[in-house]
């Protein structure tokens, strides 16, 4: 997606951002949520997982920014 993007001005590459990442990004979170109810959580993973879980609100702001 982003090599598409490179090519792309400001806008149309947060449009793309918006079309795509979205998607993925509610797809991750999702399979964040799954994998997490699996993992003890004493496990670095789950620390990792965590980590991306605590911060969503900021990552979920990438498919707004064009730059």
């Amino acid at each position: 997606m982003e090599q598409e993007a490179r090519e792309l001005d400001t806008e149309a590459r947060q449009t793309l951002r918006q079309q795509k990442a979205t998607l993925l990004l509610e797809a991750f979170k999702a399979w964040l949520l799954q994998c997490r109810r699996k993992i003890p959580s004493a496990s670095s993973s789950a620390k990792a997982i965590d980590y991306t879980l605590k911060r969503w609100a900021a990552l979920i702001h990438y498919p707004n920014d064009g730059l």
